[in-house]
């Protein structure tokens, strides 16, 4: 669905071609978005939805559940690659291509993704020590990724979302299965 009135009226757009069951999007413009999916789909459109482009995933990605994009050319998508754990794969070429990037150890599936900038990107789910939550973050385009230190207590978390580089919150659920909520005002260096 594309809206271009601020939500008032909806109409259908043709999605993208054989990406089984779409899970997220993310627009990095008015007419350049990403969408993804489970058996790791990806497709992505430069003429907001009219016309979609399949790209291929690597090989390790099993599903993709998240994809932020933090500018036209640059984007990332996080899932898991069922036995090696949390994945994330970034592009720079607007999605046409799509690469695996190194990660902490220890992740067990990424769940949503966010980017406020070209180089500030975040990734949120679920550890795998325990089952613990998971959260890392670059500031380098997505080249290197390291872990957030989170307060004791959360299971996972499901979704991250930033109003610019310094001003993030993740969402999710704690050890005693309530909502949790956790932030930072200082580009990550804590969340509280």
């Amino acid at each position: 669905l594309e809206t271009s009135d601020s939500g008032s009226k909806w109409t259908s757009q043709g999605g993208p071609l054989s990406v089984p069951y779409l899970l997220a999007v993310s627009c990095a413009s008015a007419t350049f978005c990403v969408a993804v999916g489970n058996n790791g789909g990806i497709a992505s459109t430069a003429d907001a939805g009219r016309q979609w482009r399949r790209h291929p995933k690597p090989r390790l990605v099993w599903q993709i559940l998240g994809v932020a994009c933090g500018s036209v050319r640059f984007c990332v998508a996080v899932g898991d690659a069922r036995s090696f754990g949390g994945v994330v794969i970034r592009t720079v070429d607007g999605g046409r291509t799509w690469h695996p990037v190194p990660l902490p150890k220890g992740l067990f599936e990424l769940d949503g993704a966010t980017c406020p900038s070209s180089s500030v990107c975040w990734a949120a789910g679920i550890g795998g020590n325990g089952g613990r939550a998971a959260l890392v973050g670059t500031t380098d385009g997505g080249r290197s990724w390291t872990a957030a230190d989170l307060p004791p207590g959360l299971l996972e978390l499901d979704g991250v979302g930033c109003a610019s580089v310094s001003h993030c919150l993740a969402v999710g659920t704690t050890d005693s299965f309530s909502a949790a909520v956790v932030g930072t005002t200082d580009g990550g260096r804590t969340w509280t």
